[in-house]
């Protein structure tokens, strides 16, 4: 059957119309064959048994009227009356014969011409027998034509009358039989009628299911198909191994499939990985697919190029570089946005620290940071203005110790021969003295501790941004 799914819908239709055709036709056909039989049975009925039948009634009334016709010619006293019973007779002696002779040319069987054979015999002696008595009435011998009447004549009479009756009898008998078998024909022609018109329904309606079924099945698995594919499922497939239209639909669709998997949604996965290497080439001049495709790619390649630059510039130091929101829209457009703005919000902290270091750098410890910041540039602001306080009060605080020795050293260096008088009191002083130093020492100490923490917040800070 492989090669009715081949053809093409066209052609399907048009050899299930032709089958139907020729179904209609062998109906037509065997319904014109009955009524052509059922025709030529009553032909038959009607040329050899109701003609014969009818021949076969005039037949004994002729032969009845001229057996009258012989009596009138038999009482008959004038020369008037013996010729018109002459004329009589012989009219239906002729008529007679007719009859017989219709009779004649429609039997067709034996045992009817034996029937006829035997009514000849007999008519052939009843005619001779009223001839003699035709003869003997026109030669006044009424007598011995009397007598011939009510003998011979009679009994000739007689035998014919039964030749009639049987000749009859077969030729009813044989008309019945014919309208039996005519009867029989025209049921079995009914019955065949109704045997093909059924079959040939069975057959229309199996066609047409069967026709149905090789036209919808593929429509259905095709919107069975576009329904999955409206769903995002892309990996049915019709498979449908046919040559005509729906087959060619079958290929189309499944290569449309493939086609997704392939350059679609792979070249979407590609994407989403990061390979923007994918060079998707338009079907033709009216493809939408792969240049929408091939702009996304080309528009994310642009975005990772605009974003490695402003990285690239960062790890140079180069914090004044922002990226071009003009050459991108929408969402990526807003990216590069982000971007810019997260750069803004992590140079400024970073300028206003390095500004306030370099003037603290030049001895002025009032300067400090005043913008407003959050999270951890609050804290780098926070220990940049704490590392000022402290340096301030420790240089605060050395200052005092300084001018303390300096103080006591004059009066070490005036006061020589208290000091030898009182070399306790300057045991105690130069242990004052000493104890003045140490404290200046851990001061120094405390205020490079704070410096160091600063410069560490400082870097974080610079690494942060180059991030």
């Amino acid at each position: 059957m492989k090669w009715f799914y081949d053809l093409k819908i066209s052609a399907k239709l048009l050899l299930s119309f032709i089958l139907v055709a020729l179904i209609a036709g062998v109906v037509g056909y065997e319904g014109i064959s009955s009524l052509r039989t059922a025709d030529e049975s009553d032909t038959i009925l009607f040329e050899r048994n109701t003609v014969p039948l009818s021949a076969m009634v005039d037949l004994v009334g002729h032969f009845q009227r001229m057996r009258a016709n012989g009596l009138d010619l038999l009482i008959a006293r004038t020369p008037e009356e013996h010729q018109k019973a002459l004329e009589a007779i012989q009219g239906r002696s002729a008529e007679i014969d007719q009859d017989k002779a219709i009779i004649q040319k429609t039997i067709i069987s034996a045992d009817v011409q034996q029937k006829m054979d035997e009514l000849t015999k007999a008519d052939n002696y009843f005619d001779r027998l009223f001839k003699q008595f035709i003869s003997m009435c026109t030669s006044d011998n009424d007598a011995g034509a009397e007598a011939l009447w009510k003998g011979d004549l009679d009994k000739a009479r007689k035998d014919e009358q039964n030749a009639l009756s049987a000749m009859d009898d077969i030729l009813t008998q044989r008309a019945q039989n014919r309208s039996n078998k005519n009867s029989e024909n025209a049921d079995a022609a009914v019955r065949n009628m109704i045997i093909i018109v059924i079959a040939a329904m069975i057959i229309a309606i199996a066609l047409g299911l069967f026709l149905s079924k090789v036209i919808s099945n593929p429509l259905k698995k095709a919107g069975q198909m576009i329904r999955e594919m409206g769903k995002g499922h892309l990996s049915g497939r019709m498979n449908l191994d046919t040559k005509d239209e729906l087959g060619e639909m079958a290929k189309t669709f499944d290569k449309f499939s493939d086609d997704l998997q392939k350059i679609v949604v792979g070249t979407l996965v590609k994407i989403s990985e990061g390979d923007t290497s994918v060079n998707i080439k338009p079907m033709d001049g009216e493809d939408e697919i792969a240049p929408a495709l091939q702009r996304l790619n080309v528009t994310i390649k642009n975005l990772i190029s605009e974003v490695n630059s402003l990285s690239q510039d960062a790890v140079e130091g180069k914090l004044s570089s922002r990226g071009d929101a003009g050459n991108f829209k929408g969402g990526f457009k807003e990216i590069v946005q982000g971007i810019n703005a997260t750069i803004d919000a992590v140079v400024e902290p970073i300028n206003e620290s390095g500004r306030v270091l370099e003037i603290i750098a030049r001895g002025d410890l009032t300067a400090r940071m005043t913008g407003d910041y959050k999270g951890d540039y609050r804290k780098i602001k926070d220990n940049i203005n704490g590392m000022a306080d402290s340096f301030s009060q420790a240089l605060s605080e050395v200052s005092e110790s300084v001018q303390a020795t300096a103080s006591a050293a004059n009066e070490i260096s005036s006061s020589s021969e208290q000091m030898a008088a009182g070399a306790q009191e300057q045991s105690q002083q130069a242990t004052e003295v000493a104890g003045a130093i140490e404290e200046m020492t851990k001061t120094v100490y405390e205020t490079a501790k704070n410096a160091n923490e600063a410069a560490d917040m400082s870097r974080t800070s610079r690494v942060a941004a180059e991030k």
